[in-house]
This record gives C-alpha cells, structure tokens and sequence, in this order.
C-alpha cells in the first residue's frame, strides 16, 4: 500500500495545487491512501462543509485539523 501524506493545504493556490497535481501524482506512483491537513484550506482560516467535500471529492481519505479548525 501507498499512501501520501499531505501537509497544510493553504487556500486558493493551495486548493489549485492540489487539483492541479493530485491526480498526477496518484497515478505516477501509485498512491492507494491519502492523509491531508486541510486546517487552512478555507482562505487561511480553517475548514468548512463546502472544502471538506472539495477534499473528498478529489479521493483525499482522510482530513486532519489542527488549532484553526
């Protein structure tokens, strides 16, 4: 098993970036799991319905918070 960790996921280009090259990524090597800390994918200040779906959607397994959150 693969797995990928991902770390702070930082709003709008951090949200692009991992549209962008997720799907590249899991497929260049093979990536089976996937951990994400999406504490500050909403602008920098936390997490929200709406970016807590946009992770799953694109196959993110799990979403770690922290203090932001």
């Amino acid at each position: 098993m693969r797995l990928l960790l991902i770390g702070d996921i930082f709003g709008e280009m951090g949200r692009d970036i991992l549209e962008e090259q997720l799907p590249l990524i899991k497929q260049e090597y093979g990536i089976n799991f996937i951990v994400a800390n999406g504490e500050n994918i909403a602008h920098g200040k936390g997490i929200n319905e709406k970016y807590y779906r946009f992770l799953r959607e694109r196959h993110v397994d799990v979403v770690t918070l922290g203090n932001h959150s």
